[in-house]
Order: C-alpha cells, then structure tokens, then sequence
C-alpha cells in the first residue's frame, strides 16, 4: 500500500534525499524521523533546530544509525532533556547540546553516556541546575574533549575523569550560578594529560572564580591555557612553573592589576609564526612585574633562538615551534616594573 504524504511532506523528503548532512528546523516528531529515514538513511551529520518541542527524547532519533554528530540548538520552549537511547547511536562521535529555553532547566542526566564506544566530543551549552552522572563520562574510552556553558551550580568538579586517558580539551563558558554565595571551585582531573584548557565570562561579576592547578603534575607541556573575563584579579604564575613548554596564555579581560612573570620568564611559548598570533595575551594595562635580580637574564633568554620541537604531543594541527620573543612583545607593550 502506497504511503500518503501530505504536499509539504514530499517537498521536505525531496529537500533532503539522499543528503548526508543534514539541517533541520521544527519540532521532531514521528512523521519527520519517518521522512528522514526513508529520504536520506545514511544521514551522518545532523543540526536540529528545535522549535516548540518541550521535551527533546534523543529516543526519537535512534532509527538513525549512521549519524556521526548530532547538535541540538534554539529549544525555547524545552523543559527536558533525555539523552536514553544514545548506546542505540553506536557510531555517534560528537554530541552537542546548544540550546536557550525560556526557563533554567532542572537536571540532564548524562547516566545514559555510560561506556558509548565512540563519543569523543560532548558539549552541553544550556542553562541547568544539576548535572546528573557527570562521572560517567569517565567510562567513555574514545572521549578527548568536554565543554559546559551557562551551567546554574555551585562548583565544577571533574576530577572523576582522571581515567579518561584520552581527555585533552576542557572548555568552560558562562560559568557559575546567576547569584553567587561563595567562590566558585573548579576542580580538574589530574593524569588525563590535558593539553587545552579555557574558560571565559563569569555569568556574575561578582563570581569569585578559585582553579586547582593540581591538574598539572605530570604534564610536561600545554597547548593552551585562557582564563579569559573570568573576574581575575590576580593570578600566581608559579602554578605553571612546572610546565616545560605552554604554547598559549590567555589572561585578557579580567581585572589584574599587576601580573609577576618571574615564574615564567624562561618558558618557551609558541611563535606568533607559528600560532599567527600572540601567544601571551593580557590588557595593556596591566603592570608587568619582573624580580629585579632577573633584570640581566631577560636579554639573554629573548635572544634565545626559536625551535622546533618535532617530539611536542600538541593537540594544533601547526609545526610546534617555540621560543621567548613572548616576552619581548609583553615589554614592549606593557609597563614594566622591577620588583
């Protein structure tokens, strides 16, 4: 018996037949997964714009079984969010929630995670109060990159990710809850060699932002390091004087007043060759305090040649090269001060 499609039906199936990616606005109903499995089966990159729906049931989408990303974005009206039926998704390798409802949504329970053997990026951008099962993205063995946006909580610990063997990337944004009571505490994992941390905008002004940096041991290099409007009013460059090698610092649009590079000052950092821009980034204004007996080194370790390190395990796709012409630029732009 022949299927009978409405006129905006057929036109919709033909929009996207055989298509393997795939951008969809409206709600997800029975009718629109049926057309995209007859139209286009082997759909493997898919956005859906959610308009309407409440609930989002990632259970609708299961009959999908090549996709390999799927991002969820608008969801204005959304109240819900169910992740069940994601193990369906056996080759799903990113997963991003972006969405803006009206109202903080209570709870995402990232339970149904548990042991997927292909995700390796999971983003969740969505005002919440709670995330439930945050641990279990410990048992994803293929995971190498997290980020959380506009999360509503009172802490962010990660540190039961330290088996995370391939966790390299950790993004923070929008942080902390709207009206904070206390500092906020974010705690990373240690021994999941993380190569790329950043965090940006406070979601308060008045959010204290306080960083375990006992991640760091035993990491002999980073990528990237941004902590960026994050209400800084100072940070203690000896937490990074552990590091060999740290490609980029970000520490733009905060409140120093004055930053002490002696911890650092013989790091190397990425070129501006190679990174095609400045890999130490902070206000202009901002006092550079270097300890005065240093003051007959600082020429010495500017001239210091750049080099390529062929053996850096980096996560940029660049030739690693490194060197000291950071601190030469950070000089020259910014008042210095011998302490």
């Amino acid at each position: 018996m022949n299927e009978i499609l409405t006129p905006e039906r057929k036109a919709f199936r033909e929009s996207i037949k055989g298509m393997n990616r795939i951008g969809y606005s409206g709600p997800i109903t029975k009718e629109v997964i049926e057309d995209f499995i007859a139209a286009a089966p082997g759909v493997q990159l898919l956005t859906v714009d959610v308009i309407d729906d409440t609930v989002f049931d990632l259970r609708m989408l299961t009959p999908l079984k090549e996709l390999l990303t799927l991002t969820i974005n608008e969801g204005a009206e959304l109240k819900e969010i169910l992740l069940d039926g994601i193990q369906e998704c056996e080759v799903l390798m990113g997963f991003e929630i972006n969405v803006n409802p009206e109202e903080t949504i209570e709870e995402i329970d990232l339970t149904p995670l548990k042991n997927h053997p292909e995700l390796g990026v999971v983003t969740i951008a969505c005002p919440v109060k709670n995330i439930k099962g945050l641990d279990v993205l410990g048992t994803i063995p293929n995971l190498h990159s997290i980020g959380f946006y506009s999360l509503d909580i009172p802490e962010f610990d990660l540190s039961a990710l330290s088996s995370c063997t391939k966790l390299d990337s950790i993004f923070l944004g929008d942080i902390g809850p709207e009206s904070p009571t206390k500092p906020y505490r974010i705690t990373l994992p240690k021994n999941a060699h993380i190569k790329l941390f950043e965090a940006s905008e406070c979601y308060s002004e008045d959010l204290e932002i306080e960083i375990d940096f006992s991640f760091l041991e035993g990491i002999e290099s980073m990528d990237s390091l941004g902590l960026v409007n994050c209400n800084l009013t100072s940070f203690d460059l000896s937490v990074l004087s552990t590091l060999k090698r740290l490609g980029k610092l970000d520490l733009s649009n905060n409140k120093i007043t004055h930053l002490d590079v002696t911890p650092i000052l013989e790091m190397p950092m990425f070129t501006e060759k190679a990174l095609g821009e400045p890999p130490f980034l902070v206000d202009e204004d901002v006092v550079i305090q270097i300890a005065k007996r240093r003051e007959q080194n600082v020429v010495e370790i500017i001239g210091i040649p750049d080099k390529v390190i062929d053996d850096h395990d980096g996560h940029f796709a660049i030739e690693y090269e490194f060197g000291h012409k950071w601190l030469k630029n950070l000089i020259d732009t910014n008042r210095v001060e011998w302490i």
